[in-house]
């Protein structure tokens, strides 16, 4: 099923609502929230790495087929015609003859959303896309994973979701070591693939999940559940979100194929996005597994590819994230009888043969990997700790990374921070970073920050660098420490005279469960609490080795170009807004005192939270009540005054937490199906109809799915004459179909 890639180090010396879609900028109750209408190139030169000097060892191999460094021998000129797994062979796989093991997937059930295959077709190799694989395992190569371009307006291509087998450097070891690990991923690796488009493309991918099927003990309701069931979200397209587009709400069960179809419009701005697993209550399980990568937008007018001096600069892409396991290698889900995010009351070994353990339920959702950060998950008896978890920083799926670079060359690096909830604060060293382009908009003068001064990062943010060589030597690219408050940093890069310093520097803390183990110092500490030998701030993400000719190459001049499809600053800022809303973040608890402090409880007195909490009590979260509510409401929906001293204000209009009706695909977005030989996954073939234009286009039709469904879906009230079940779904003839 899988082939052992490694996550070591180059140098060994070296709440549950986290989701890459959201900033990690705090934003108060009552900030405002502005919401607004909007309105082929060839790869860029892959990277050029020299063997790094002989004082830094290497102790990594890089992940399943990368793109080619440029040491290596090019490889072959690739087919335009290549199926979606046709992949060229990595040298750890059997050749292209051969089934590829994460491919061949066991068989796999028909999907929920679409109808029986049709009769198998010999016609294999009309799925259009490019493969950039690797041509060479060079341990010196800086890792870049593999690329998959479009082709002739088209990137189709399969991604294929395992438990893969992997090697990770564990940074909470001490020291540090190379340990396997069993991460769910997209093709085995991570990242996975880079997907490269053009404006006007469609980006069609087949999302084959053979993930295991989710367990049947799970708490179900509102409680995270069901962790191996995927979706896929790109991450800052601007598309469609229906359907089986950028649908965030479907879901793509355990043993399934599902088709995703986007269209990315002619004016789409070129840049640096991303996708991701986005389905609610698994998103981090995914995460800490790495099932994100690059989808990256290239060519159209005013495009930051085509400036002089970025144009012949390498494009770099490093995407940064934290791969966590337990220490037997598994990559586990949530505590089920957790009752509250955090573990609280904290363990407790003050007193000499009388260590205080908290009982199930107050141990948090990410107990699994630890109590409180500081205390290993509890052994198999449930009352004492066993060996502690892992984790690793990595870039491109490599701890700590070696980069070739000669004196005075400029590169492009596209920055992605895909970890779960971490603030990466990068500097890297004797050197300013010069910011062009902010989550895939291009800035309309060059952010350029002086050595030692930060650029802040928040999950799920991209930002495109360009860097320029110094002197020969070796310098490391680092992120600061985010939890003492020793580091102040502005979230945002711009500066002037009047912010020399950034906008509203501060502390910007990495915000995920305090139960995960993380680096020295944690929140609230300082840099003398860490130990020597402990994995502590400033970490380091990767190395750039600065040696050979020199080159002469510039840095982009300012003005830079307004991409197409974005009005300018400009024109927002003088445009009135579609739509004004407030938006309150609001924290609940009804935690019990603590040994160290009886008299120790979460906020409670909150307007809104007595009212809330007796929403969503016991049967909400599947069974259990969960005392911890982190909601982000309408702030002008203020309910009304009660008099009541536990519920002061009462039936507010909202809830606090979004429940949309599940998600589907008609029968008219659906596609016919056929096998592929050789592949057990389900290729979708287009034969479209036009979408009913009334109520009675509807009557007497056969369609796969509920009646209630489809009612809701066409604003029409339905009468079903007949109802048979197939394929875990209704067949319906509808009549008397009228709109309501």
């Amino acid at each position: 099923m899988s082939k052992t890639r490694r996550l070591g180090a180059r140098s060994p010396g070296v709440m549950l609502l986290t989701s890459a879609c959201l900033t990690a900028a705090l934003i108060m109750p009552g900030a405002t929230v502005v919401y607004a209408q909007s309105a082929p190139k060839p790869l860029a030169p892959v990277v050029d790495v020299a063997p790094p000097t002989p004082s830094a060892p290497s102790s990594s191999l890089v992940a399943k087929p990368l793109a080619p460094s440029m040491d290596a021998a090019p490889p072959s000129a690739p087919s335009s015609t290549l199926a979606p797994n046709s992949l060229a062979a990595p040298v750890d796989v059997a050749p292209p003859n051969a089934p590829s093991s994460s491919l061949a997937a066991k068989p796999l059930a028909l999907p929920v959303d679409v109808a029986p295959p049709a009769a198998p077709s010999s016609n294999l190799s009309s799925a259009p896309q490019t493969v950039i694989p690797q041509a060479s395992l060079d341990l010196s190569a800086f890792p870049m994973p593999e690329v998959r371009q479009s082709v002739n307006g088209v990137l189709s291509t399969t991604l294929n979701a395992i438990i893969s087998t992997n090697q990770m450097l564990d940074q909470n070891a001490q020291p540090p070591e190379t340990v396997e690990f069993n991460p769910p991923t997209f093709e085995g690796t991570i990242p996975g693939p880079t997907l490269e488009v053009n404006p006007g493309d469609q980006l069609s991918i087949l999302i084959v999940n053979d993930l295991p099927l989710n367990p049947v003990n799970e708490r179900g309701g509102f409680f995270p559940h069901d962790e191996n069931t995927l979706n896929l979200h790109t991450h800052g397209l601007t598309v469609s979100p229906l359907r089986n587009a950028d649908n965030i709400y479907r879901e793509m069960p355990p043993q399934t194929a599902n088709l995703i179809q986007i269209d990315i419009p002619q004016d789409h701005p070129s840049g640096t996005f991303w996708y991701h697993t986005h389905k609610h209550g698994s998103v981090t399980y995914q995460f800490l597994g790495g099932m994100a990568g690059f989808l990256i937008v290239k060519g159209g007018a005013r495009t930051l590819d085509t400036v002089p001096e970025v144009a012949p600069a390498k494009d770099i892409p490093m995407a940064f994230q934290v791969v966590r396991s337990t220490n037997d290698g598994k990559v586990v889900f949530v505590h089920q009888e957790a009752q509250q995010f955090g573990t609280f009351p904290f363990p407790d070994f003050s007193v000499a043969g009388k260590p205080f353990i908290p009982p199930a339920d107050d141990q948090g959702l990410w107990s699994t990997y630890g109590l409180d950060g500081f205390v290993p998950p509890l052994g198999p008896d449930g009352k004492t700790p066993g060996k502690p978890s892992r984790f690793s920083y990595t870039t491109n799926g490599v701890a700590n990374p070696i980069l070739h670079m000669q004196p005075g060359e400029v590169q492009r690096w596209r920055l992605l921070n895909a970890t779960d909830g971490d603030n990466l604060q990068m500097v890297l060293q004797g050197h300013g970073l010069n910011v062009v382009a902010m989550d895939a908009i291009t800035v309309p003068k060059t952010y350029r920050l002086n050595p030692g001064d930060p650029l802040v990062i928040g999950p799920g943010q991209r930002m495109d660098v360009m860097v320029k060589a110094g002197a020969p030597g070796t310098y490391l690219l680092q992120t600061l420490d985010p939890n003492s408050g020793a580091v102040q940093a502005s979230v945002s890069p711009y500066r002037d005279s009047q912010f020399p310093n950034g906008i509203d520097p501060r502390q910007r803390v990495s915000r995920h469960s305090f139960d995960f183990p993380s680096p020295c110092p944690t929140l609230g500490g300082s840099p003398s609490d860490c130990q020597p030998g402990q994995f502590s701030y400033p970490l380091t993400l990767a190395t750039i080795e600065v040696s050979g000719a020199a080159q002469d190459m510039n840095l982009p001049a300012d003005p830079l170009p307004t991409p197409q499809g974005l009005p300018s600053i400009a024109t927002m800022l003088s445009r009135q807004p579609d739509a004004v809303r407030n938006v309150a973040f609001e924290i609940c608890g009804a935690a019990p005192g603590t040994p160290q402090d009886p008299n120790f409880h979460p906020p409670l007195n909150l307007p809104s939270c007595g009212w809330y909490f007796e929403r969503y009590d016991a049967a909400f979260w599947g069974g259990a009540p969960f005392r911890d509510l982190e909601m982000m409401r309408d702030a002008d929906d203020v309910g009304v005054p009660s008099g009541a001293n536990g519920m002061p204000r009462v039936n507010f209009k909202k809830r606090g937490i979004i429940r949309p009706d599940p998600a589907f695909i008609p029968r008219h977005d659906r596609r016919s199906l056929r096998r592929m030989d050789g592949v057990k996954s389900l290729v979708y073939r287009p034969s479209v109809p036009p979408p009913p234009k009334s109520c009675a286009d509807h009557q007497n039709k056969r369609h796969h799915i509920t009646a209630a469904r489809m009612a809701r879906h066409l604003g029409c009230s339905c009468r079903p004459v007949s109802e048979s079940r197939q394929m875990r779904g209704t067949t319906t003839d509808w009549s008397e179909c009228s709109r309501t």
